[in-house]
């Protein structure tokens, strides 16, 4: 996923990089995911590969727009079959522009091959 981010979600622009997604868009499906008509967690359930959920430490407060928080429920993992929550305690939304290496890190050691 952190590949077709870094592939589709942002775009050169100006020298400088760019959000392909309007932030109103974002926004929006931020905010719809959540409701139950989404059908989102019968689908995540389904998931039979291992998931990490990386979010931010600080939790965002009910009808506030805060990036500095993670949108992402801090139960979320628990829905995966095979789901791990992972807080980044110093970092905000935007954890792979602010911790590059340890993102690629945590991605290298789950893609090692085991003994």
């Amino acid at each position: 996923m952190l590949r077709d981010y870094c592939e589709f979600g942002i775009l050169p622009r100006g020298g400088e990089f760019a959000l392909a997604c309007p932030p109103d868009i974002e926004a929006s499906i931020y905010r719809e995911s959540k409701v139950p008509e989404s059908g989102i967690y019968p689908e995540i359930r389904r998931i039979q590969q291992p998931v990490t959920v990386i979010r931010a430490g600080k939790t965002r407060e009910a009808g506030v727009f805060d990036l500095s928080t993670s949108p992402t429920g801090p139960d979320l993992a628990a829905y995966f079959r095979r789901g791990r929550d992972m807080a980044f305690e110093d970092c905000t939304h935007y954890i792979p522009m602010e911790a590059p290496e340890r993102v690629a890190e945590h991605i290298r050691r789950q893609t090692e091959p085991r003994p």
